[in-house]
């Protein structure tokens, strides 16, 4: 499948034949499943979340749960398949596909660029004490397992206000932090980031498609200058305005 697949992927055909390929790069809890889920309709793409559709799948598969459950990456093989068998399936349906949550490895970037070529990388950053305060913040309703942010940011040049439960959430609403939304959990996981992300930021930033947005506001402020934003960088974007609009 992967050399059917990779004939595919680097025909010399119309763009039409061949959809884009995003990848969204950024710290946890920066927000790329959000922005990514919130772009792509906007531009006539699929967002792909590995890391969600591999959480639903564990529920009924115990070795993929027993992975997952242990923090451990999956085979990159097994990734790699499911990502192109997904791309395959859906590909005249879209213009293109979002990639958020991988490649998580320099390994995974470059047989992922094997495979299929990724036409633009969107690094997505926030201020780190910014960053800290709101995943300090997160909160998740034990009711209807919605995700919430207490975190009322408004600082010189960022304005992010609070994502409070809406006032008809499912039952009374019991908000609680989550294990490793706790600061010095926080900072753990963001030294591992950044180290394991350098490496494929470099490899994207050696092939010129490598591209930094800088978030410094809320969801409803940002998608829209995000959405443009891509619109002028990603190639092809000629194509892209039009949908976008």
């Amino acid at each position: 499948m992967f050399k059917a697949l990779k004939r595919f992927c680097h025909t010399s055909k119309p763009f039409v034949e061949r959809p884009s390929l995003v990848v969204f790069l950024g710290a946890p809890g920066v927000g790329k499943g959000t922005y990514a889920s919130g772009v792509a309709p906007k531009l006539g793409f699929s967002h792909i979340s590995l890391g969600e559709q591999f959480r639903l799948e564990s529920k009924h598969n115990s070795w993929l749960r027993s992975i997952l459950e242990e923090g451990k990456l999956l085979p990159d093989d097994f990734v790699l398949k499911r990502l192109l068998s997904m791309i395959e399936s859906s590909s005249s349906n879209y213009r293109g596909f979002i990639l958020d949550g991988f490649p998580r490895t320099l390994d995974q970037a470059v047989s992922l660029n094997n495979l299929y070529e990724v036409d633009a990388v969107y690094r997505l950053t926030l201020r780190e004490d910014i960053l800290i305060q709101k995943l300090s913040y997160r909160r998740v309703c034990q009711t209807c397992g919605k995700t919430f942010n207490l975190a009322n940011i408004t600082e010189p040049g960022y304005e992010m206000p609070p994502l409070l439960p809406p006032a008809d959430c499912q039952g009374p609403c019991k908000l609680v932090q989550r294990e490793d939304d706790k600061e010095e959990v926080i900072r753990s996981r963001l030294k591992i980031y950044y180290e394991m992300e350098a490496p494929i930021e470099q490899f994207y930033r050696e092939r010129g498609i490598l591209y930094t947005f800088e978030l410094k506001g809320g969801v409803s402020k940002m998608l829209p200058e995000l959405v443009s934003f891509i619109s002028k960088t990603l190639p092809n974007s000629g194509a892209l305005k039009k949908a976008s609009c």
